[in-house]
């Protein structure tokens, strides 16, 4: 949990947890699973507002295109190994757009090593 108030210090966004659990390869690290809602957010707008979050949690990224679908929906993708935050030892975020009303941004999973 430390890492997780961590990362929504860093990028300032309200956060909610969708999902924590041990990774299933190695049980002394967590993969959580978070997201936070855009409402009335256009897609250029939030593609940029997940990179300049994005930009204070890892030094590269390795991001997929922004695609935008015809019948309005929208997804735009990446994942970093290279972060900033100490026992942070990756991270990734998926952006979709659900309809034409309401933008949900998956921040990303991350797996965090325990801290005793």
């Amino acid at each position: 949990m430390l890492i997780f108030r961590l990362v929504s210090e860093a990028i300032d966004l309200p956060l909610q947890i969708e999902n924590c659990e041990p990774y299933w390869r190695n049980r002394s690290q967590y993969e959580i699973t978070f997201t936070t809602m855009w409402e009335d957010v256009t897609p250029p707008e939030a593609v940029f507002r997940t990179l300049a979050a994005a930009d204070t949690l890892a030094w590269e990224w390795n991001v997929r295109c922004p695609v935008e679908w015809e019948d309005g929906l929208f997804e735009f993708g990446g994942q970093s190994v290279k972060t900033k935050l100490a026992n942070l030892l990756w991270i990734g975020f998926e952006l979709e757009r659900e309809g034409a009303q309401k933008q949900t941004i998956q921040e990303g999973t991350v797996y965090e090593t325990k801290i005793p």
